[in-house]
């Protein structure tokens, strides 16, 4: 009999590359992380936050896609999070009107840069992420 090392060589180490060019995601840089006293609040964030700016400039003047993710409950009850919500209730401050939902200072999207609105806590589901950088090449 042989062993699942053997049987599996060679299938699922093989290497796809990498795409054709690159892109910025910023990732929920919300000021549910950053305010001090908020129940999300994060000193890591604070300090990825302040580094940030540099490098928007940077993509953006090298025409590199700049691309934010945001979580936003739209629905009645923050229906639209699903368990997500109900197995992390403070998520529920993410809603149209509350300033913790809001874009940090100074990381805000630019007009024309794309925004992916999410409800769970990846920004790969349940959106449009994985394929819009696949069919951009990135």
């Amino acid at each position: 009999m042989q062993s699942a090392e053997t049987n599996y060589q060679g299938v699922w180490g093989n290497r796809i590359g990498f795409g054709q060019r690159p892109a910025l995601l910023v990732i929920d840089f919300l000021k549910a992380y950053t305010v001090e006293g908020a129940p999300l609040y994060a000193p890591g964030v604070v300090d990825a936050v302040a580094q940030t700016p540099a490098l928007l400039v940077a993509a953006r003047a090298a025409g590199i896609p700049v691309i934010h993710t945001r979580i936003l409950y739209l629905a009645e009850n923050c229906a639209d999070g699903g368990m997500w919500v109900k197995k992390a209730p403070v998520m529920m401050a993410m809603v149209e009107g509350n300033v913790l939902a809001e874009f940090c200072d100074g990381v805000e999207p630019e007009k024309g840069e794309l925004v992916i609105v999410k409800q769970y806590a990846s920004a790969f589901f349940g959106t449009s992420l994985a394929s819009l950088l696949h069919t951009q090449g990135i």
